[in-house]
C-alpha cells in the first residue's frame, strides 16, 4: 500500500512539474516574441537560453516517466 501511495505522489508531482512548465514556457514564447519585435538582442538570448532549459527539464520528466 505504501509503495501505491508513493507512485500516486510521485505521478501527481510530475504531471504538476509538467503544468508548471508548460505555463512557464508559455510565457518565455510571448516574451521572446516581443523581445523579436523590438529587435531587443539581449531579451531574446535571454528567452531562448531559458526555453532550452525548460525544454530539458521537460525532456527529464518524460524520461523520469519511462522509467516508472
Amino acid at each position: 500500500m505504501k509503495q501505491f501511495i508513493k507512485i500516486i505522489r510521485t505521478v501527481t508531482y510530475a504531471e504538476r512539474a509538467r503544468e508548471l512548465l508548460i505555463g512557464e514556457q508559455d510565457c518565455e514564447l510571448a516574451s521572446l516574441a516581443y523581445a523579436l519585435k523590438n529587435h531587443n538582442e539581449p531579451e531574446i538570448e535571454r528567452c531562448k537560453r531559458r526555453l532550452f532549459e525548460i525544454h530539458v527539464e521537460l525532456k527529464g520528466l518524460d524520461m523520469h516517466e519511462q522509467l516508472q
